[in-house]
């Protein structure tokens, strides 16, 4: 009887992996189990405790992973649908499926439309990476190339400009940068960019302390063009203020009001994690390539070397920068400018 029963019991397991494999690729990554229940409005940071910086990590990792990537124009139109029919009052659907539908549109359609793939959030990493593969050889091999130190940040910036204009209704807000402040924050970025690089490129040949160094002359250039163009992009955020509403309402609910003050703490921390976001690219992975070269005992790393790299640091580097703060903030009532 007991050799009987074995086949039966291997084929219950096997068919409980297969529904739990179902269920993960069903579900947003790294999602909470039990899910919670799905609410009206709700967003995909909703379902990760963004208390902690483990559940932004695991939000951010959802959102710019490049497992995003996988998702075409059926799964964006299965998901709408999936949200349109819960919100008019239609054939009912589990909390999974309603919280991957939310997933599948804010990785790859948050403005309900499919996007390019280089232009999703989750195509940065996958579609950058050769640029900033020779962003960081060019600094190491050919520092002082004006022609090289252009086309690089000229390329990246140009990279960022897209993502951020594809997806910068993401949130559905209605304060969205539109295409004059995204071309002036382009602008501004690259008129940064570009002369720091160069100047930090021919500094650190000049210098012969600074030499060593050379590797990690993009960093400056590329960490002040995020900086300044995040603030000039988010400047109406400061000058208009930014909807607040009360901690706890009804993703739905109307905002109660627009507030300066939690516009400049917004602008701040979003500028501050434009500062920490090329910190991966631009000085763990020249560190990490020169630890290799030392212990390997070699001049230079093979260019496969530095774009497998640059692959693992950028892609778990990224949600990590982006994890310092939460997507909403919070602010104290007496820190409110009166109304």
């Amino acid at each position: 009887a007991s050799f009987s029963s074995a086949p039966v019991f291997m084929a219950a397991l096997w068919n409980a992996a297969l529904r739990r494999r179902d269920d993960l690729l069903r579900s947003p990554p790294l999602a909470p189990e039990p899910l919670p229940p799905f609410r009206p409005g709700a967003r995909l940071f909703d379902l990760y405790d963004m208390s902690t910086v483990a559940g932004r990590w695991r939000y951010n990792w959802a959102l710019l992973s490049p497992l995003g990537l996988r998702w075409g124009l059926e799964e964006v139109a299965e998901a709408n649908a999936v949200l349109d029919g819960y919100a008019a009052g239609g054939r009912l659907r589990s909390d999974r499926e309603l919280w991957h539908a939310t997933a599948v549109l804010a990785t790859a359609a948050p403005g309900g439309e499919l996007l390019p793939l280089p232009l999703r959030g989750c195509g940065w990493t996958a579609c950058n990476i050769p640029i900033i593969a020779f962003m960081v050889v060019s600094a190491l091999r050919h520092p002082t190339c004006i022609r090289r130190i252009v086309l690089g940040q000229w390329l990246n910036q140009t990279h960022l400009a897209g993502i951020t204009w594809f997806n910068r209704g993401a949130d559905g807000a209605d304060g969205a940068p539109g295409r004059a402040t995204v071309l002036a924050s382009y602008v501004f970025a690259l008129a940064t960019a570009i002369p720091i690089a160069v100047g930090g490129g021919r500094l650190s040949q000049q210098v012969q302390l600074l030499k060593p160094f050379a590797r990690f002359a993009p960093y400056p250039a590329v960490a002040s063009a995020n900086f300044l163009g995040c603030a000039c992009m988010r400047s109406t955020d400061v000058t208009q203020g930014v909807p607040v509403v009360q901690p706890g309402d009804d993703p739905a609910a109307p905002a109660l009001g627009l507030s300066r003050a939690a516009g400049a703490q917004a602008v701040r921390d979003t500028c501050v994690t434009r500062l920490l976001m090329p910190v991966g690219n631009f000085l763990i992975v020249p560190a990490v390539a020169w630890l290799y070269t030392a212990l390997r005992r070699i001049k230079q790393p093979s260019i496969a070397t530095q774009v497998a790299v640059t692959a693992a640091v950028f892609t778990f580097w990224l949600p990590t920068a982006a994890s310092f703060y939460p997507p909403v903030g919070r602010l104290a009532v007496v820190q409110l400018e009166p109304p």
